[in-house]
């Protein structure tokens, strides 16, 4: 517990608090689920995913797992790129947001290419 408030108080003291803690834990799950679907081919975590019409399993898996880790370094970067500007929390989450919608749509042209 006193690990946890530590780290609170160092990131309060960069201009964020527990939201730019939780962009950070969220964009290095980002990463690791990255990790595991590109170099395992694990396509199955990923959400809406259909094995039947697959045409290129490795391809797709190569496609989804780098844009899963770009993501996850695109909400760090962000963070800390708000955190050391002290832009506002809603602009965080708008950059947040934004980015997590272009990454989807990215995503998406992804499986029509790689699905029948």
């Amino acid at each position: 517990m006193l690990k946890i408030v530590m780290i609170y108080k160092i990131n309060k003291n960069i201009g964020g608090g527990v939201m730019n803690l939780l962009f950070i834990v969220i964009g290095t799950f980002l990463i690791i689920v990255g990790s595991l679907v590109w170099y395992f081919k694990l396509l199955e975590i990923t959400p809406g995913f259909n094995g039947k019409n697959i045409k290129n399993r490795k391809a797709m898996a190569r496609w989804v797992g780098v844009n899963y880790i770009l993501m996850g370094c695109g909400f760090i970067i962000s963070t800390i790129i708000a955190s050391y500007y002290n832009l506002g929390e809603l602009l965080k989450v708008i950059i947040f947001t934004v980015i997590l919608y272009i990454f989807i749509i990215i995503i998406y042209y992804g499986y029509k290419k790689y699905t029948n």
